[in-house]
């Protein structure tokens, strides 16, 4: 089950989700096998989204964080409405005003990740954790508070392992060094330290005539492994977590339109 949000509206399509099994064959592109819509929220009467900024699907439904409600909209498979999770304030289990002036339309991120037995939330200040009924279990700072580094982008994903553990992807830049790079963490829980687990460096800015380019990386959680792109180059790279161990994958050959001509 994927879900996918277009527009404020969040829907729901079936997927394959392969294993995280790296081959030593050469890669190549699949044919496009699209997806197949079987149901939409945020549409319909006393559906309303205002600025959805996480999105999670679980076993049993989808949880759906929208700092605009203040709240977590916990759907089930039929993305039927159950109920709302949270509200806006500076106590515990309730989200922080959230403002990230540096996130455009076009970056990618996903504040929210569930297992359908607990939930966590990322507001733009902590991370929130709550149990499938809603009840709050504490709160996590994100890596990059306590250390010498700008958080450029901030936590931009958290996904949870098949253990329960969470994972999560960090954009920071070490100001005294100019170095960005996405890294990778992972929590055992809310009261928890974070462990640091990989770090994949990103070019930095490159501009070519008036415009400047900035790496967009994409970050996502497989079975058994972290694959990421670093926004630039044509390489997919694998970090295998039971062994700790980085893998670059080259992609086939695909073509690029001219710089400017991309849609914002």
């Amino acid at each position: 089950m994927s879900v996918f949000l277009t527009m404020h509206a969040v829907t729901l399509a079936f997927a394959f989700q392969a294993p995280c099994d790296v081959g030593t064959s050469p890669s190549r592109w699949l044919p496009d096998a699209g997806v197949e819509p079987i149901a939409t929220y945020g549409t319909g009467e006393n559906e309303w989204l205002v600025r959805v900024e996480g999105i999670a699907s679980h076993p049993d439904g989808v949880d759906v964080y929208d700092p605009g409600l203040g709240s977590v909209v916990r759907l089930d498979r039929a993305l039927v409405r159950r109920s709302e999770v949270g509200r806006t304030g500076k106590g515990p289990g309730e989200f922080k005003a959230f403002y990230v002036p540096f996130f455009p339309v076009a970056w990618t991120y996903n504040h929210a990740a569930s297992t359908g037995d607990r939930f966590a939330v990322y507001d733009g200040v902590q991370i929130e954790w709550f149990d499938a009924a809603g009840e709050h279990l504490g709160q996590s700072v994100p890596p990059g508070a306590d250390r010498s580094s700008l958080k450029l982008f901030g936590l931009r994903y958290l996904r949870f392992g098949s253990s329960g553990q969470l994972y999560l992807a960090v954009d920071s830049l070490v100001a005294r060094e100019a170095r960005r790079s996405l890294e990778t963490w992972v929590l055992d829980g809310p009261d928890a330290d974070a462990r640091h687990l990989w770090s994949l460096p990103l070019p930095p800015k490159d501009r070519a005539g008036e415009h400047a380019r900035e790496a967009r990386p994409l970050w996502a959680l497989g079975r058994e492994c972290v694959v990421a792109v670093d926004g630039s180059s044509s390489v997919l790279h694998v970090f295998v977590l039971p062994e700790r161990r980085a893998l670059r994958i080259p992609l086939p050959d695909h073509p690029v339109p001219a710089f400017g001509t991309l849609p914002v």
